[in-house]
């Protein structure tokens, strides 16, 4: 359908880039300047995260907010429109199945080839290519509230094997949140200059739709249960 085609498109022309190449290099020098004793990636930086495991030996966990992996009860991420969730098994595994091409071809695209050429790497086979995207590369850790996320049913080998769980939203204590951030006093003030704590909204690095959009949408929520709110920028530019 429409919106998984743009889906597509847009994933293709991200892979297919020299931009592609110029930022994972910086990332992986980075990473490899920090000398982390473990490298927490995303699908978009998996790329990376296999030449950091496979060149410098540094382990990685997929740390996600959205899942990516493969299940029968729900459609992947970016593909809802083709499947029906809880109610179509082999309908929902096609879109994984679709999804898993798209991870296949940016594996064994050029310009993957070329960055792990560039630290003395063989690009991928097809084979190997395939059998990544059908199980998770890494240790799968998926930050999303168990109340709004139930754990299928037919992961219960991966959860076995070490492959996936179900962490829940990651926060850091209060005292070092505020070390670590420069607040500005009015916001200081908004927050914690009322009984109730104003509710967060924010979208991060996803954008759709436009910034007024996105903005009416936040405040007509707010709006809607009468509560006050912090709206986060992002990448959107709210």
């Amino acid at each position: 359908s429409g919106s998984s085609l743009k889906f597509f498109e847009a994933f293709d022309k991200a892979i297919s880039t020299d931009e592609h190449v110029r930022v994972h290099e910086e990332l992986i020098r980075e990473v490899v300047a920090y000398a982390p004793s473990i490298v927490l990636s995303s699908l978009i930086t998996c790329a990376a995260a296999q030449i950091l495991l496979e060149k410098f030996g540094l382990p990685s966990m997929r740390l996600a907010l959205q899942n990516g992996v493969q299940t029968r009860e729900q459609p992947c991420p970016g593909l809802e429109d083709l499947g029906l969730p809880g109610k179509c098994g082999w309908l929902n595994h096609l879109t994984w199945r679709l999804m898993a091409m798209m991870l296949r071809s940016s594996l064994m695209s050029g310009k993957n080839a070329k960055l792990r050429a560039g630290y003395g790497l063989e690009s991928h086979t097809s084979y190997y290519s395939w059998r990544i995207a059908q199980r998770p590369l890494f240790p799968s850790l998926l930050c999303v509230s168990q109340h709004l996320f139930r754990t299928p049913a037919d992961w219960k080998p991966l959860i076995a094997q070490g492959d996936v769980r179900v962490v829940g939203a990651l926060t850091m204590p209060t005292v070092q949140e505020s070390a670590a951030v420069d607040v500005p006093s009015d916001l200081e003030q908004f927050v914690v200059g009322a009984l109730e704590p104003p509710v967060y909204i924010g979208w991060g690095s996803m954008m759709f739709g436009s910034a007024a959009h996105l903005t009416e949408l936040a405040l007509r929520a707010l709006m809607g249960v009468s509560e006050r709110g912090v709206i986060l920028r992002g990448w959107a530019g709210l």
